[in-house]
């Protein structure tokens, strides 16, 4: 409800307040700073919610849908890219298929194999 009004801060308070985080949770503060002009925010928090790790918290379709929108240029989509194939999670069709549309929407025409190279 904060991040939808704009309240970013207000949103993180209540996220902070959260002791048991899953994928729900952090999807929803990382949808509110893209959704709030603040993708690269919204990276940082999808590559933290990796890093802290545990089975609630690996990011999903959604999340990576989310990410893959917060991706502004070819340096930041390269680096999801990367790190969603090295972390084992862009093995499926439609998270290649999030990768392909990343790359057309940053205007970086790829050959399609280069992305389902694993």
């Amino acid at each position: 409800m904060y991040s939808k009004c704009g309240r970013m801060g207000d949103a993180c308070v209540v996220f902070d307040e959260i002791t048991e985080r899953d994928v729900v949770c952090w999807t929803a503060v990382i949808i509110g700073y893209v959704q709030n002009g603040e993708s690269e925010k919204g990276l940082e928090c999808l590559y933290e919610m990796h890093r802290i790790g545990g089975d609630g918290e690996r990011p999903n379709f959604r999340t990576l849908e989310v990410g893959f929108q917060a991706c502004v240029d070819i340096s930041e989509g390269r680096c999801l890219h990367g790190f969603v194939m090295k972390s084992g999670i862009g093995c499926s069709n439609a998270v290649k298929s999030l990768i392909l549309s990343m790359y057309s929407d940053v205007g970086h025409l790829v050959n399609p194999w280069f992305c389902f190279v694993n």
